[in-house]
């Protein structure tokens, strides 16, 4: 087992070494802070970050582009954010939306699930978990904790009260390997991001 996780681990930096990473470029009406690009309007501040997703389940990087971002609400009425007000642009204008956490659980559950002791042979559920050996109970708590990480650490959609800030990822299908430049859009502000080839 430890053998497992030593591999596990070194093929997951070996993913996030050859990974690009895209940093926000300044222009006017965006300021960066740290690795952030930022935007300030009357009524809202917009900050992105393309972070990675480092977190359980590690296997999301082989399949979406994230970012971590950050409102917060300036008016002193409520501020709406809805999945939909969210695009991401590639270099040749091509739009990606994001995808559900929803989505996102039916992707990773398949892949845990087909380790563990089912009965083929009919409709039962799960065995019970005093009967599934060690290796079967760490899928099965490893599947559990990266349901628990896209609660904790993905963005909620919704109201934001006034003065409050809602922060968290958001998840895009994979950009091709070959693309140097996207920018993200909330609402009607955008902030661009260019390449950059992240150190080994």
């Amino acid at each position: 087992m430890a053998k497992l996780k030593f591999v596990t681990l070194i093929f997951l930096l070996m993913i996030i070494g050859c990974t690009a990473k895209y940093m926000p470029l300044k222009e006017a009406g965006v300021s960066i802070s740290e690795e952030f690009g930022v935007v300030k309007t009357k009524d809202f501040v917009f900050a992105a970050e393309n972070r990675y997703w480092v977190k359980e389940p590690t296997e999301l990087t082989n399949y979406f582009t994230t970012f971590y971002v950050s409102i917060r609400n300036r008016s002193s009425e409520l501020h709406e954010i809805k999945m939909n007000d969210f695009a991401l642009i590639d270099e040749a204008g091509n739009q990606y939306d994001i995808i559900s956490n929803e989505y996102i659980e039916i992707l990773i559950q398949p892949s845990q699930f087909d380790y563990l002791s089912l009965d083929k042979d009919s409709d039962s559920e799960l065995i019970d978990i005093s009967d599934i050996i060690d290796e079967e109970k760490n899928l099965l708590e490893k599947w559990r904790k990266g349901k628990e990480n896209l609660i904790r650490y993905s963005f909620r959609f919704g109201n934001l009260h006034a003065g409050a800030r809602k922060s968290g990822f958001i998840f895009f299908p994979r950009l091709a390997e070959s693309n140097k430049r996207c920018k993200l859009i909330y609402k009607d502000v955008e902030i661009k991001f260019s390449r950059v080839e992240e150190e080994e």
